[in-house]
């Protein structure tokens, strides 16, 4: 299991999670109100043809007690669906653990009583998002208005904006 830059599936390039039939990685962050799991899933295609029947994928979110809260599942199997030869996009809401530290854990699996085969699927650009309240945006401008004063909070932003800096409610990785 490891993380890859610019990984191209069918022309669209990606970073990516990459990981081996039969494994599991697990992250565990604090869920904002109003967030969204947002990711892509794909077989990397050098090891596609090796697989004659699929890889179960699958995506779950535990709260902080280890309790299953959320979970997706589905069948790659670009051999048998054309479809499946490109990143295919997953996005959930995460309602259920919001205001909570949970753990989301990203595996894969042969489909039931098949062989295993040696190949690789990979979640493309996982990400987390939500979007901040007008309250909060507020607050949080107060606050920087306090810390860095008027011209100083004006400076941030526009250098923020010209290195294409973080936007509130607009994050990715």
């Amino acid at each position: 299991i490891r993380w890859l830059p610019d990984i191209r599936i069918a022309g669209e390039i990606k970073n990516g999670l990459l990981m081996p039939v039969g494994s599991s990685a697990c992250y565990r962050l604090y869920i904002p109100a109003r967030a969204n799991f947002l990711s892509h899933i794909a077989l990397m295609p050098e090891t596609c043809e090796q697989n004659g029947h699929g890889v179960v994928v699958q995506l779950e979110v535990l709260d902080r007690d280890g309790n299953s809260r959320i979970k997706w599942t589905k069948l790659i199997d670009p051999k048998h669906f054309r479809r499946h030869r490109k990143w295919i996009k997953v996005k959930l809401g995460l309602r259920r653990v919001a205001n909570l530290e949970a753990q989301i854990v990203f595996s894969t699996s042969v489909p039931e009583g098949k062989e295993p085969a040696q190949t690789l699927a990979v979640w493309g650009d996982p990400t987390v998002l939500w979007r901040m309240s007008f309250a909060n945006l507020v607050e949080l401008g107060k606050n920087k208005l306090k810390t860095h004063g008027f011209l100083g909070a004006v400076r941030k932003v526009f250098s923020n904006a010209q290195t294409g800096g973080f936007l509130p409610g607009r994050n990715s990785r």
